[in-house]
């Protein structure tokens, strides 16, 4: 339905939510994928792919924000830093089932059944670092215009607030 409803737009914040909402299909999708593989290379190549489409869907989300705040322009150093650094962190997470350098999985036995655990490298710490920066930012972003709003329009800000909380 968002979906539908964003292509209809074209201001900033349709544009933002439609490729929110692009991003976050494959990414489900891809989850998906590894939920129902017994195969490590395709676990991983899935992990990957989700990785890296939710540092687009949190971008994105920022941008959303930023947007349905009332502003109207994204300031280009920061958009710039962030791009420049999903752009790195996408690179080091294409590689990764390649070469391991994000992270690791080890199987673990639970009875008959067998389970692959993550094991982060530092290379996956800055990708946390990078996805809470832009949550923060975002959640930053909806608390001062919920506390600076007349009360008639807090909802709209506090309900995508605790919606970014709970997913």
């Amino acid at each position: 339905y968002y979906l539908y409803k964003s292509l209809e737009k074209e201001d900033r914040i349709g544009k933002s939510l439609r490729n929110m909402i692009l991003c976050g299909l494959p990414a489900i999708l891809s989850y998906l994928l590894t939920l129902i593989s017994n195969s490590y290379f395709v676990m991983s190549v899935g992990n990957s792919l989700v990785f890296m489409l939710i540092d687009w869907i949190l971008y994105f989300f920022l941008q959303y924000t930023f947007y349905l705040s009332g502003n109207h322009k994204f300031p280009k150093k920061s958009e710039r830093l962030l791009i420049a650094a999903l752009g790195i962190d996408n690179i080091v997470l294409a590689i990764n089932p390649f070469y391991e350098v994000a992270l690791t999985y080890r199987k673990k036995m639970v009875g008959t059944d067998c389970y692959l655990i993550f094991e982060k490298y530092p290379w996956f710490d800055l990708h946390l670092l990078i996805c809470y920066a832009m949550f923060l930012g975002a959640g930053a972003i909806l608390i001062r215009k919920c506390i600076g709003s007349p009360k008639v329009y807090q909802k709209r800000y506090t309900t995508i607030l605790f919606s970014m909380i709970i997913v």
